[in-house]
């Protein structure tokens, strides 16, 4: 799972979803799971939204795979 440094040096993960729209007008989104201490696995890929734009989907501290 790809993953990033928090100012701290906290290693946190993400999941990206769906391919890059071919038509290049679509940026990805970033999609912020609610609920505490929920991983965010649990929004899928958002009703099939994933088809039409690029889902960008951290998990919070302390969840998932952060």
């Amino acid at each position: 799972m790809p993953h990033f440094s928090s100012y701290d040096g906290t290693r946190l993960s993400y999941r990206v979803i769906g391919d890059d729209p071919t038509d290049g007008d679509r940026p990805p989104l970033v999609c912020l799971a609610g609920g505490p201490a929920r991983d965010a696995a649990y929004i899928g890929d958002l009703g099939g939204l994933s088809a039409y734009r690029r889902l960008i989907v951290p998990d919070a501290r302390g969840t998932g795979e952060s």
